[in-house]
């Protein structure tokens, strides 16, 4: 027979579980085979009843956590769309400085007169923000990820995957500026100071040797492709979020639509896949 369990052998916390299993079989003995299998039949069907709610409140708070998750991406995504779109127009207004000094550079290697660019040029800040996917990394922590249908687990993977690749390629864009100024403090020694309001100064290249202009100037060739990269996944990670929010809900769609958007807005510089 089932024994029931004392509510003092409890802790508090599992009190309540345990006696929502708890199955009550009448108290009079059984006195026949049809009394026996009664009994039985009333421990059996107490227990699907109570497996049946716990199983029915566990669902109900698994679909509010999907939906509370949903609602937080929603808001980050839409967020990280204007994040993208400033960064973009701060590259743009990077890569035009980096271009003028690069045409400079090769003006003076050719023995020529040319204006450089400003030495404080405001166009050099490169104020990078970069999106972020913060919801989706603490439901990755807890579990929620695990409760996403197939086809929306497979939209968040591949914006998750975008986004770790432009980190990637925004730390190595970082990297390449290091150099740069590494070359202008050779003669001048104020550092730069990156992610600020301050922009990176430009060596003055009227103090710069035939050899140093030389290696300036491949070092504005390497932070220039750098920089184009880094916009590359900038789109593609807009124009994934874009197809998200827009209710795309197959991932090979997705992947198509960001391919053309990015297509149609690309100007010939980076392809990169997403």
């Amino acid at each position: 027979m089932v024994q029931q369990l004392a509510p003092d052998n409890l802790g508090s916390g599992q009190q309540g579980h345990n006696r929502m299993l708890d199955v009550h079989p009448p108290h009079h003995p059984a006195n026949s085979w049809r009394d026996f299998f009664v009994h039985i039949a009333t421990i059996v069907i107490g227990l699907l009843i109570a497996v049946g709610l716990e199983q029915t409140v566990e669902a109900v708070h698994h679909r509010k956590q999907v939906r509370e998750f949903e609602a937080q991406m929603h808001e980050v995504l839409e967020n990280d769309r204007l994040f993208t779109a400033n960064d973009i127009e701060s590259f743009r207004a990077g890569r035009a400085w980096l271009v003028d000094l690069q045409l400079a550079i090769i003006t003076r290697r050719q023995g020529k007169a040319a204006p450089q660019p400003a030495l404080d040029d405001p166009r050099a800040a490169f104020p990078l923000t970069l999106p972020n996917l913060a919801p989706y990394e603490a439901a990755k922590q807890n579990g929620v990820v695990a409760l996403l249908d197939t086809h929306r687990l497979r939209l968040f993977n591949r914006i998750d995957l975008q986004h770790d690749l432009l980190r990637k390629d925004a730390l190595a864009f970082l990297d390449s500026l290091l150099p740069l100024t590494a070359l202008r403090m050779r003669n001048d020694l104020e550092p730069d100071k990156f992610l600020s309001s301050r922009p990176l100064r430009a060596a003055d290249l009227g103090k710069l040797s035939s050899i140093e202009l030389a290696e300036y100037q491949a070092l504005v060739a390497n932070t220039l492709a750098h920089g184009d990269q880094v916009v590359g996944r900038l789109k593609l990670f807009d124009a994934l979020a874009a197809g998200i929010l827009e209710g795309v809900t197959d991932e090979a769609e997705l992947v198509s639509k960001a391919r053309a958007k990015v297509t149609a807005e690309d100007t010939g510089g980076t392809h990169t896949s997403p």
